[in-house]
């Protein structure tokens, strides 16, 4: 397994985190190769990076804000159900670090909303 390194974030990406009161940390035991993105004030998560094998990255969010943040940036946006099947997640698969940063970036920059919208399944 790949174990996900917060080290890839830029200094500029963290510190938007934290001016919007994102908290990012790597999870631990079975999902070690993901880092996670979650408001200090919500229960969900923002979105989360998956570190794939072949140096790919998967980032996914639940909200509709992100995915259109995602739209802007890359047209390979791909949908699927949550585990739970109650909610769309909406995915983008990246290739270098760069990538992973300038996406980040713009979510943050043009996704994030203080009441956050999720697309329910049918």
């Amino acid at each position: 397994m790949i174990n996900a390194r917060i080290e890839i974030l830029s200094k500029e990406v963290l510190s938007k985190c934290k001016s919007k009161g994102i908290e990012v940390y790597t999870l631990k035991k079975s999902k070690a190769n993901t880092i996670a993105f979650t408001s200090n004030y919500r229960r969900r998560r923002e979105f989360e990076i998956t570190f794939l094998k072949d140096s790919k990255y998967r980032i996914s969010t639940r909200f509709l804000g992100y995915k259109k943040a995602m739209l802007e940036i890359e047209h390979s946006v791909f949908e699927d159900n949550d585990p739970d099947g109650r909610r769309k997640k909406f995915n983008v698969d990246l290739y270098d670090e760069g990538a992973v940063n300038r996406m980040i970036w713009n979510m943050l920059e043009h996704g994030y909303s203080e009441i956050p919208d999720v697309q329910r399944c049918l």
